[in-house]
């Protein structure tokens, strides 16, 4: 037998044991373990306590504890505790400071480095589908830790229950509130008249990109913006018969996805965004005189501009502009 083969047939073996290995191989872990875990900590960190029991980890860790390291609650990500209790408890007696050093700070202020607080979420979170393209993504790059963003979050899912203090609409999703205390460009786009769903809660960010980083440019969830933009407007795929270059090479050339003030989120009004790529002269810009002469001079040209195209478009004759499957649709007038 290869080699090759026996790793394989190890590799498998080893699968099947984990799939059927019993949770007590792994440490009996039970809600009730983590909820005395957590009790401890909320003697004193009430607060603390209060915000973290409706996150993602609080639910889980105390209603379902998958390991020991869960069932531990605070204690996963702060390190153990009983030194830092025991000394609390004897400063609460002597009335002095309590030494932090003897527990892991998550909190603002913390004397951890990014890598260090990243390194803490990572023991769990590396390696995980949403994970996979962290590593030399924009965030990474610009040396933010989990932390940046997620306190945030946890700050955001309080002020979610304080409506008249949020920035956007109530519907809004809270990890969009996330997003644009950084990009406060995009939510400024989010405001205007033709916009995405976002701030009626329809979508949000992370539809369209991966925070932890994607395959494509920007942290986007696909590899292209116009495999992201696929994912929802499929018909604008094809194939198709003509095809109109810039359409194909990126819907953002035409598109201003976060927002504009034009219609179907085009970034400049028509015919003004066509003619950025096709000259505007004699189609249709071009005015007649009074006896069918062109007018050759800049001002007429100018005063023909105005004339020609008042209320109208391009799109009024080449209606499928992103493309044609009618033989006699090279024009995409059909």
């Amino acid at each position: 037998m290869s080699p090759f083969r026996k790793a394989f047939l190890y590799g498998a073996a080893l699968s099947l044991a984990v799939l059927v290995m019993p949770m007590s191989a792994w440490g009996a872990a039970t809600a009730q373990d983590a909820e005395e875990a957590v009790k401890k900590c909320g003697k004193c960190h009430k607060d603390y306590v209060t915000k973290w029991l409706p996150t993602k980890h609080g639910q889980v860790w105390t209603k379902n504890p998958a390991n020991e390291k869960q069932a531990m609650g605070c204690q996963a990500c702060h390190g153990d505790g009983e030194r830092h209790m025991a000394d609390a408890k004897a400063k609460s007696d002597t009335g002095g400071a309590v030494d932090k050093s003897l527990i892991i700070q998550l909190t603002k202020g913390t004397p951890l480095s990014k890598a260090e607080q990243r390194a803490i979420c990572q023991n769990c979170h590396y390696g995980t589908e949403n994970m996979a393209h962290w590593q030399g993504s924009p965030h990474d790059n610009a040396g933010l830790s989990c932390l940046d963003c997620h306190q945030r979050k946890l700050a955001a899912i309080q002020v979610k229950l304080e409506p008249q203090t949020r920035r956007m609409q109530e519907s809004t999703d809270v990890s969009t509130e996330v997003c644009v205390n950084c990009h406060v460009q995009k939510r400024t786009g989010l405001m205007r008249s033709s916009h995405m769903p976002v701030r009626e809660g329809d979508m949000k960010c992370s539809s369209c990109h991966n925070p932890h980083g994607g395959p494509g440019p920007s942290n986007l969830r696909q590899h292209s913006v116009n495999e992201n933009c696929y994912s929802c407007h499929a018909e604008k795929r094809g194939p198709l018969v003509w095809e109109h270059p810039p359409v194909r090479e990126n819907c953002s050339n035409c598109h201003d996805p976060h927002g504009s003030n034009y219609e179907s989120l085009l970034k400049l009004k028509k015919p003004y965004l066509c003619q950025t790529c096709h000259s505007a002269n004699y189609h249709p810009s071009t005015v007649y005189n009074g006896y069918g002469l062109q007018e050759t001079n800049a001002a007429g040209a100018a005063a023909g501009m105005a004339k020609q195209l008042a209320y109208r478009s391009c799109t009024n004759c080449h209606m499928q502009v992103h493309g044609s499957n009618h033989p006699s649709g090279a024009r995409f007038t059909r």
